[in-house]
């Protein structure tokens, strides 16, 4: 299952492509009024660029007070851990805001 498919199953409205601030960056996913983004870095460790983007991403978030949930490849394959590596983590962060 996607990361999309999980947040639609799990009722979890969201809106993708948000712009971070004051950047052209765009997020994977933005949950709508909790200020958190959701990232699938599928590339990480491939080349120095993407993970120079990466980073980027990460401090703009620390920045502006973003909540950045990052997911990786190892985290959905060959086993899917969207429910422990997404479903923990934003309950985290959702409850605490």
């Amino acid at each position: 299952m996607g990361i999309d498919n999980w947040l639609f199953k799990n009722n979890i409205s969201h809106e993708r492509d948000i712009l971070y601030p004051d950047t052209n960056h765009k997020t994977d996913w933005a949950i709508k009024n909790k200020n958190i983004f959701i990232e699938y870095f599928g590339l990480a460790n491939d080349s120095p660029r993407y993970d120079q983007t990466i980073q980027i991403k990460k401090d703009l978030c620390k920045k502006h007070k973003i909540k950045l949930l990052d997911i990786y490849a190892k985290d959905l394959y060959p086993v899917n851990n969207l429910d422990k590596r997404l479903g923990l983590r934003l309950q985290k962060f959702i409850f605490s805001s």
